[in-house]
């Protein structure tokens, strides 16, 4: 179960920092004495949604969208779609989007982690890499938001990961992942280089930062994947790591044209093709058509979602 009010008070938070409150006002006939102006913050969800054509752009959408910005605000309802919408229009930075998933997520108990044979640091089915403290560094926070298009295939991943440096100097992050048809967009706290192959077959992108870190340094990391299949991966997201990450939160969103029958929570024993599921929980798609889970911690263990048409 997710924190609809715990995430609605650190929203509220949110958009009343200067980047998303400015946003917000540009829409707004007359500024507040204090508080938030939904139908302002309303009007930057219509232009967004309208942007990226999900919704029509219509004079009338921002009126349509603003019970569920009360609704998100107030705590009653927050859906992991409503949460996208939100960190997207309003581009929030990567602190800003893990607080408001920690909000969202609450104290809510984790997926425990059996132990399992070591796993390379990577992710399938047009998932993303590297997890563990090899290269350097070492995870602390990871978030993966995975979309399946209205054809079934992947469309786009986005990733918001927090990392330290073990190394006394780190220059770059190595991000892998096991197909090689993706264009890799650094969004955030660094710059992404050409995909190139790497070890185990897996293929990889070099993210730099704009100056090394030092040992102990943090530093968050923003990135988006997306897809070019030649041939369609298999129906699953795995994310595996030998290393600790001390959490990681994963999504997967299903366009609502192409929702599947069937949807489990797996435990594999090991990353590879023929890799076998040892533990299956079914669960139910949200209002959102997306499913989500937090495993605290990851390591020795290759975990995600799979699921039948």
């Amino acid at each position: 179960m997710t924190d609809s009010l715990a995430a609605a008070a650190v929203l509220r938070q949110v958009l009343l920092q200067p980047g998303p409150r400015r946003l917000w006002l540009r829409h707004a006939i007359v500024g507040p004495a204090d508080g938030i102006n939904q139908r302002a913050v309303a009007a930057v969800l219509a232009g967004y949604l309208a942007d990226r054509g999900e919704r029509a752009d219509t004079p009338d959408l921002p009126r349509q969208l603003k019970d569920r910005v009360n609704r998100a605000l107030n705590g009653s309802s927050l859906s992991a779609e409503t949460l996208r919408w939100f960190i997207e229009a309003f581009e929030l930075d990567p602190d800003q989007e893990a607080a408001l998933f920690q909000g969202w997520l609450g104290p809510q108990a984790a997926d425990g982690n059996p132990n399992r044979p070591a796993a390379p640091d990577a992710a399938a089915g047009g998932g993303v890499g590297d997890a563990g403290d090899d290269d350097g560094h070492r995870t602390l926070h990871l978030q993966e938001w995975h979309r399946i298009g209205p054809d079934g295939i992947p469309s786009v991943h986005e990733t918001v990961q927090t990392i330290q440096a073990t190394a006394e100097s780190l220059e770059a992050y190595l991000y892998r992942f096991d197909r090689r048809e993706v264009v890799v967009d650094a969004l955030h706290g660094g710059q992404a280089g050409p995909v190139h192959p790497v070890d185990d077959g897996l293929h990889g992108v070099r993210i730099s930062f704009p100056t090394p870190l030092s040992k102990g340094d943090t530093a968050t990391l923003r990135y988006r994947t997306r897809f070019a299949f030649e041939t369609p991966p298999p129906p699953r997201f795995r994310r595996a790591s030998r290393r600790r990450i001390d959490q990681v939160l994963i999504i997967v969103e299903f366009h609502p044209a192409r929702l599947p029958s069937r949807v489990s929570w797996c435990h594999w024993d090991g990353y590879g093709p023929d890799a076998r599921v040892v533990v299956e929980e079914a669960v139910s798609l949200g209002r959102s058509h997306d499913v989500h889970r937090v495993v605290s911690p990851l390591q020795h263990a290759t975990v995600g979602f799979r699921w039948e048409w």
